[in-house]
């Protein structure tokens, strides 16, 4: 299982590959390790090049892996940090918490691309958004929760961003009204 939430939990300082693996970075013997012990080993490099880039291959978007964090445009941050979970071995359940609140419109696009992307690799994914037209365009199924429980799981072809707003706040809500206003 893997949670991206919603505020970044990078070390600004380190490149995408060194934030993707941080504390699962491969290592390799060395002379002074064969002596000394295995704590002594060093980073095998090259090795987390190759781990990072085939996460952010998964995604299916253009990251450079060198790149320090913070030199890095937001949206990038943001597929760091899902990398990050999808470089874990055999992960089967992604969580992402508002993931498409900080990029742009183009990004979050590349998201959802992505996230269709994973699961027809078997990854499941929960979607967590207020944002509904992205959840008609990309979930399977919508569950809506309120205070805690369960109000309403239903495939997402069978409903409108009008009936999630009303099962989202227990009441119905004129959308177009709200639309215009804006």
């Amino acid at each position: 299982i893997g949670m991206v939430h919603q505020e970044f939990s990078l070390i600004p300082g380190f490149t995408a590959t060194e934030n993707i693996l941080l504390n699962r970075e491969p290592t390799k013997k060395s002379v002074i390790s064969e002596v000394f012990g295995e704590r002594l080993n060093t980073l095998d490099r090259k090795k987390m090049v190759a781990d990072a880039e085939k996460a952010i291959d998964i995604m299916g978007v253009d990251i450079d892996s060198d790149m320090v964090i913070n030199s890095m445009p937001v949206g990038h941050k943001q597929f760091t940090e899902i990398a990050r979970e999808l470089s874990k071995e055999n992960l089967k359940l992604l969580i992402l918490d508002e993931p498409t609140a900080v990029l742009t419109e183009k990004e979050a696009a590349a998201l959802l691309d992505s996230l269709r992307g994973m699961a027809a690799k078997g990854i499941a994914v929960i979607f967590i958004t207020h944002t509904l037209q992205e959840i008609l365009s990309v979930c399977d199924t919508v569950v809506v929760m309120r205070d805690g429980y369960v109000v309403k799981d239903i495939p997402t072809k069978e409903t409108t961003v009008e009936e999630i707003t009303k099962w989202m706040v227990g009441r119905n809500v004129d959308v177009s009204a709200r639309s215009t206003a804006a």
